[in-house]
């Protein structure tokens, strides 16, 4: 709760209490990618869209956090920079790729007499939509796996634990400056 409060003591890497969000970001942002796909209503996509924008709010809050305290400060600029070169990039994928290609395939599956609507058709319904709603139900088991994937490769589970925090800038500029002094 404190994470979500903004108290300090949340946002630390090492915190007990942000230890179990850390380790289950993607949980919520799955939960409501699901939600999303499940009904043909709009409060059911409203919440699973509202809640996917909070969840990647969180995340995004926690790729802030691990940026500031594993990388130094004047790597910060460039980290930022080139994750949002590769973030932005993949943009036209989902814009041009993903959205047409995805409807146009997605949506013969469940048409009424499409070869989903006895199946996945019975979850998220047939007709007109229901393709793009079956995507987002794909998309959720997806990331599901990857983060399932994710948490048992050792590097990326005890990434937090096993990288060092970077020391401040200022703490290595005063021992440059030391060391500058000592040899005079």
């Amino acid at each position: 709760m404190r994470l979500l409060r903004g108290d300090r003591r949340g946002q630390v890497a090492h915190d007990p209490v942000a230890e179990p969000f850390v380790r289950h970001r993607r949980g919520p942002g799955t939960a409501f990618c699901l939600v999303t796909g499940l009904r043909e209503s709009l409060i059911v996509i409203a919440v699973g869209a509202f809640g996917m924008s909070l969840a990647l709010t969180l995340v995004n809050g926690v790729y802030a956090t691990i940026i500031q305290v594993k990388v130094p400060q004047r790597f910060h600029g460039r980290v930022i920079a080139l994750n949002t070169l590769i973030a932005w990039s993949t943009l036209p994928i989902g814009f041009g790729l993903v959205a047409p290609y995805g409807t146009s395939l997605f949506e013969p599956l469940l048409a009424p007499d499409g070869p989903l609507a006895s199946t996945a058709g019975q979850v998220v319904g047939v007709g007109e939509g229901r393709g793009v709603a079956f995507m987002y139900v794909v998309f959720a088991l997806a990331i599901a796996v990857i983060a399932l994937v994710a948490l048992r490769v050792r590097v990326l589970a005890r990434f937090d634990h096993d990288v060092p925090d970077a020391p401040p800038d200022d703490v290595i500029g005063l021992e440059a400056v030391r060391r500058r002094t000592a040899v005079r």
